[in-house]
């Protein structure tokens, strides 16, 4: 595949919020996998929790709010990463989208 064909199936696969996209688009010479982003951000976490929570702090502070306000905005798009980030950091989320 080439060119638009990859946005197609990309774009494909984003529309069908699939966790894991294994899509064919030569990605593996490379060894490079798509994950869903809760994923990829969840991982993050466990490697520098430090950093992910000061970065968190700073989106914050950027549209004024309050870190956990922001995580539970967060966990509209990404629910699993909210859950996961107050859970550790012993926050209560409230549940529009979040499922807690």
């Amino acid at each position: 595949m080439k060119g638009a064909n990859y946005r197609v199936v990309l774009d494909a696969c984003v529309l069908a919020n699939h966790g894991i996209c294994d899509l064919f688009l030569g990605l593996a010479p490379w060894e490079i996998h798509a994950v869903h982003p809760a994923d990829y951000m969840i991982t993050l976490y466990s490697i520098a929790p430090d950093v992910v929570v000061a970065k968190l702090g700073d989106m914050a502070r950027a549209r004024n709010q309050e870190p956990r306000l922001y995580l539970e905005k967060l966990g509209r798009s990404v629910p699993a990463f909210a859950t996961h980030d107050a859970e550790s950091l012993g926050w209560s989320l409230d549940d529009h989208g979040t499922g807690l």
